[in-house]
């Protein structure tokens, strides 16, 4: 049983000798109990012959109501803004797709918290500044919310450019 446990040790030394000594090198912080540190300098996620990255996918949403001329914000639980856009980030094309299957594909970002305003996407667009939060707040439909989120395996690109296959996708296969 020795000789197990002495070649684990070797393969372990065997496995970390190559690895870089910069880290030992350099000075490093303290990292705080509890903390996790990862030292992402010599990470480069790749796919053979191109580089790798990570793209968010589209999100799916229904909500409490026709809200699709509204601007979307962010709401915390206890009724503090979270978030909302600058007029400047709605796009022209901001208004969602209502999907065959019932649910709202956007080109803006919706998820659990989104509230919806009286501003509509068009007069919120023309707007010369952002609004204040407390006109933000004053300007939320009460009881307007997203009531349920699903996450598609195509990217929000992917799936505003070809709507139809998010159906697809979410349509059951028929048996035969």
């Amino acid at each position: 049983m020795l000789t197990r446990y002495t070649m684990m040790a070797a393969a372990a030394l065997a496995l970390t000798a190559g690895c870089s000594s910069r880290r030992a090198a350099a000075q490093e912080e303290p990292v705080p109990e509890g903390q996790l540190k990862i030292d992402v300098t010599d990470m480069k996620p790749t796919i053979p012959g191109k580089p790798a990255g990570i793209m968010p996918k589209a999100i799916l949403y229904k909500t409490s109501g026709d809200f699709r001329d509204n601007v979307p914000v962010q709401v915390n639980a206890d009724g503090s803004l979270l978030s909302y856009p600058a007029p400047s980030d709605i796009p022209e094309n901001a208004r969602p797709i209502l999907l065959k299957s019932g649910w709202l594909l956007s080109p803006v970002g919706v998820g659990k918290q989104t509230t919806f305003t009286t501003y509509t996407y068009d007069e919120y667009r023309r707007l010369e500044e952002a609004p204040s939060p407390e006109e933000i707040l004053k300007a939320v439909i009460p009881g307007s919310r997203v009531t349920i989120t699903i996450q598609v395996p195509m990217t929000q690109s992917e799936a505003l450019a070809d709507p139809d296959a998010v159906d697809r996708y979410l349509s059951p296969t028929p048996r035969q």
